[in-house]
């Protein structure tokens, strides 16, 4: 049976959603993915981006819970090296308490709030990753 993996991270970097599903599901995973959308820019009232968003982010915190484990999309986004925002970091939070494995595909940053908490839980950098556990 091949390994579910959730994909997690900031929109701001979603063309690197579409590269690492394709990656991924070549080498025979089943990927989830949130809705691969820009809330801002497809809701620009807030009233609206936020009732949407609340119904996203729980049908994406069901999709981490039918995962194997998640891979975190952290990427530079100009003002911080492999960053991870807010919603990313509820849905680490959400994968820890559920016991899932968390990969990261650049390090910790070391300006994040969550630093503590992301080492404290065993997030992992996915270059330490073996493809075996693919296969599993």
């Amino acid at each position: 049976m091949s390994k579910i993996i959730v994909l997690c991270g900031s929109m701001r970097f979603l063309p690197k959603f579409f590269e690492w599903k394709k990656l991924l599901e070549n080498s025979g995973c089943k990927v989830l993915t949130p809705t691969l959308v820009n809330l801002r820019s497809t809701y620009p009232r807030q009233r609206d981006r936020l009732r949407v968003k609340r119904a996203e982010n729980l049908k994406h915190f069901r999709r981490i819970k039918k995962a194997d484990l998640l891979l975190i999309l952290n990427y530079s986004d100009g003002k911080s090296e492999g960053y991870i925002g807010g919603s990313t970091f509820a849905e680490i939070a959400i994968a820890f308490y559920l016991g899932k494995p968390v990969y990261l595909v650049n390090p910790i940053p070391r300006k994040t709030p969550f630093a503590e908490e992301l080492k404290a839980w065993g997030v992992q950098i996915w270059r330490n990753f073996k493809s075996s556990h693919l296969a599993r």
